[in-house]
């Protein structure tokens, strides 16, 4: 791992918080939001990719080497649920 700030650390901890809570609660999104308020609705819809750049720019942290392992682990776990909850997003559109 690189010398990494601080700062840096804490921005992606918070970027795998929050990208692992979206990417997990995805599947009961998708089943539950045509239930939901129709602003509700567009609001979470219009904000999917800002999750996109998030991932982004937590992949570039990655390929920086700027994470810890155990940060590096959790990239990775959220590797795989974005691989498979990815097929849901465009559900999300339709």
């Amino acid at each position: 791992m690189a010398q990494v700030a601080p700062s840096v650390q804490q921005h992606i901890d918070l970027l795998l918080s929050g990208l692992l809570e979206r990417w997990n609660e995805l599947p009961q999104v998708v089943h539950t939001i045509d239930d939901w308020d129709v602003v509700d609705q567009i609001n979470y819809m219009e904000e999917w990719p800002l999750v996109e750049q998030r991932l982004k720019i937590l992949a570039g942290y990655a390929a920086e080497g700027s994470m810890n392992p155990d940060q590096r682990r959790q990239y990775d776990v959220l590797l795989k649920i974005v691989e498979r909850h990815r097929h849901l997003v465009a559900r999300l559109y339709d």
